[in-house]
């Protein structure tokens, strides 16, 4: 599905993103609501599947000081403690006790590490059966032509946690 028109307004996949123009006023039945849902969750499922920066596997990093790395996740619910199974600069791989919300659902997510801490707007973009796992992107990380845009505190956590990363695989020792 490239582009849906509804009377004057049509929507349409770009390769910026999504486009809405509306020649005019326009108006969308209720009956067509469905419709515009299932193109837009079609939508973000093939923009999650970009692998736009790395991923790092928060597993690999434990008995090393990235077990300090605090993150809360607040979808329809309060602010829920999570576990991070992986992180990149455009989003990260949570394990929740509580579920965070649905496909297509906004979560808001605080990431906290060595004295940083950095608060994110996030899209879950798909979650187990049980709710437990959720992938969230984080759009406002990348701009429209694709450059990496985090937050510098974001940034700064993920780098240290990369660094962690790095120093653990080359079996470095820092003195």
């Amino acid at each position: 599905m490239e582009s849906l028109n509804f009377g004057k307004l049509t929507i349409k996949q770009t390769d910026a993103g999504v486009e809405i123009d509306s020649h005019g006023a326009s108006v969308l039945k209720n009956a067509d609501i469905p419709l515009l849902l299932e193109f837009l969750k079609q939508y973000l499922s093939e923009y999650a599947d970009l692998r736009s920066s790395w991923r790092l596997d928060v597993a690999q990093l434990k008995g090393t000081p990235a077990e300090m790395l605090v993150v809360t996740a607040a979808g329809k619910h309060v602010p829920t403690a999570t576990t991070v199974l992986d992180i990149s600069l455009t989003g990260i791989f949570l394990q929740s006790a509580k579920p965070l919300g649905e496909r297509g659902e906004s979560v808001e997510v605080a990431v906290e590490f060595q004295g940083e801490r950095a608060v994110l707007n996030g899209t879950i973009v798909r979650h187990n059966d049980e709710n437990t796992r959720f992938a969230i992107t984080f759009p406002e990380c990348m701009d429209a032509a694709g450059e990496l845009t985090p937050p510098k505190g974001y940034r700064s956590i993920f780098y240290a946690l990369e660094q962690i990363w790095l120093d653990k695989q080359l079996g470095l020792q820092w003195k």
